[in-house]
C-alpha cells in the first residue's frame, strides 16, 4: 500500500486500455452494426428482370443501390468505381436476360403441355444462357459477399418463379370456356416468425465499450496479482517473513490479511471501471456502458 506509483498505475492501466481500445474498435463494430453496402448496377437489359433485381436489392434493406447511367457507363467503368472503393459491389445485367429467361421457361413449359420445340435449333438453345457479372471490392469482408450472393440468387429464383406461374396460368387459361382466366395465388403462406430467446435483451447490440470495459477491468484484477507476488518476494529477501514467523499465530493468516487487502484494491477498481464506462465513456464520443 506504500508504493503509491505501483497503486495508480493498478488503476490508470486498465482504464487506458479501455479508452485506447473503444477508440479503436469503434468504428469497425459502427460498420457491422450499421452495415450499408453500396451497389452499382449497370442495366443493360433494360426489361423485367433488370427492373426486379434493381427493386429487390433496394428493398433488402443493407444494401444502398444506384444505377449507372446507361449510355455513359459499361463493364470497365464499373470495375473502375469498384476498384476506386466508390461502391463495394458492382452489379452487370447483360442485354437480353429477361428474354432469355422467358425464352427457357416458355420453352420448357410448352414441352411440358405437349407442344412441339423444334423451333429451336441446339445451337440456338446453348446460346440461350447470360451470366450476371458481380464485381466486389478486394476488400470486402467475406460475409457481405455471401449476403450479395444471397441476395440474388433470392432474386433471380423468386422472379423466375413468378414468371413460370405466370405462363403456366396462360397455358391452362386455354383449357376454360368463355375466355376465363386461370389463375395461381403467388402469395407466400409460410411466414416467417423470429424472436428472441431473450425478449429482454431484444434491440440491444454489442458495442465496443461494452465490449472492452469488462475485458480489460477483468485483464486489470488479473493484473493485481504482480504487486502481490513482488510483495511476498521482497519481503522474503529483507528478512521481514522471518520476523512474521516470530509472531504467534500461522503463515495463513498473513497471506489472508495480504489477499483480502488486495481484494478491496479490486473491488475499488472493478466499480471506478464500470462509473468509466457509464459516464466517462459517453463524453469522449462513444456509447455508454448499458
Amino acid at each position: 500500500m506504500r508504493d503509491k506509483a505501483g497503486l495508480a498505475i493498478l488503476f490508470l492501466m486498465p482504464l487506458t486500455m479501455i479508452i485506447i481500445m473503444a477508440l479503436i474498435q469503434d468504428g469497425p463494430f459502427r460498420d457491422y452494426q450499421q452495415a450499408e453496402i453500396k451497389v452499382l448496377v449497370l442495366d443493360q437489359d433494360r426489361d423485367e428482370c433488370s427492373k426486379a433485381i434493381y427493386q429487390g436489392l433496394g428493398q433488402a434493406g443493407i444494401f444502398k443501390v444506384t444505377e449507372a447511367e446507361y449510355s455513359k457507363s459499361d463493364i470497365n467503368t464499373i470495375r473502375e468505381e469498384v476498384k476506386k472503393g466508390t461502391y463495394k459491389v458492382g452489379v452487370i445485367i447483360p442485354p437480353g436476360t429477361s428474354l432469355m429467361l422467358q425464352t427457357h421457361i416458355r420453352r420448357d413449359i410448352g414441352r411440358a403441355f405437349g407442344e412441339l420445340t423444334n423451333g429451336i435449333s441446339e445451337e440456338a438453345k446453348d446460346s440461350l444462357f447470360a451470366g450476371i457479372q458481380v464485381i466486389y471490392d478486394p476488400a470486402l469482408q467475406a460475409s457481405f459477399k455471401k449476403s450479395v450472393q444471397l441476395a440474388l440468387d433470392k432474386i433471380l429464383d423468386g422472379y423466375q418463379a413468378s414468371q413460370s406461374i405466370k405462363i403456366i396460368s396462360q397455358h391452362l387459361s386455354q383449357y376454360f370456356p368463355n375466355g376465363n382466366q386461370f389463375n395461381i395465388d403467388t402469395r407466400r403462406f409460410i411466414q416467417l416468425d423470429q424472436k428472441s430467446a431473450m425478449p429482454e435483451l431484444e434491440g440491444l447490440s454489442l458495442n465496443s465499450v461494452q465490449h472492452n470495459v469488462p475485458a480489460w477491468t477483468i485483464f486489470g484484477i488479473f493484473f493485481i496479482v504482480l504487486p502481490l507476488a513482488g510483495s511476498i518476494i521482497k519481503e522474503r529477501e529483507d528478512g521481514s517473513t522471518l520476523r512474521l514467523r516470530t509472531i504467534p499465530g500461522t503463515s495463513l493468516v498473513v497471506m489472508i490479511g495480504k489477499v483480502l487487502a488486495y481484494l478491496l484494491i479490486t473491488l475499488v477498481q472493478f466499480v471506478l471501471m464500470m462509473l468509466a464506462g457509464v459516464f466517462l465513456m459517453p463524453q469522449l464520443g462513444l456509447p455508454p456502458l448499458t
